[in-house]
């Protein structure tokens, strides 16, 4: 799995390739919070439609939500959009956040169409 970060006016967005790994999953995270103009509320973009999550677990899963629970203080009230392009990544991110709804602090959602993700970002 590969990933690029990119700072955008008002969120950032991290743009995911290749079969998913949850330890991948932490390093961009650990990333994102390293940048310097990232402060705790900074909305986020997952861009998750070039990632094959199949290899993925439920015990994964739940993995991945413990990684948002382990950075909640530095991740604050955010908003976590995920954008997918197949059933299979839209279930597993309606199963993540399912898991990390009471973990930590923020909200998320999961979407199809970049244009809506970016809007529900924005919204104050």
């Amino acid at each position: 799995m590969e990933y690029k970060i990119l700072q955008h006016d008002g969120f950032v967005e991290v743009l995911t390739v290749g079969d998913a790994e949850p330890s991948v999953f932490q390093e961009f995270v650990q990333e994102v919070l390293r940048l310097d103009k990232w402060n705790p509320g900074t909305p986020i973009l997952t861009n998750h439609t070039e990632l094959n999550a199949g290899p993925l677990t439920i015990s994964e899963v739940h993995e991945l939500a413990n990684i948002a629970a382990t950075f909640r203080a530095e991740l604050g009230r955010c908003r976590m959009a995920s954008l997918v392009g197949r059933d299979l990544e839209f279930g597993l991110a309606r199963m993540w956040e399912v898991f990390v709804e009471d973990r930590w602090d923020g909200e998320t959602h999961v979407f199809r169409e970049r244009a809506d993700a970016v809007d529900w970002l924005l919204k104050s």
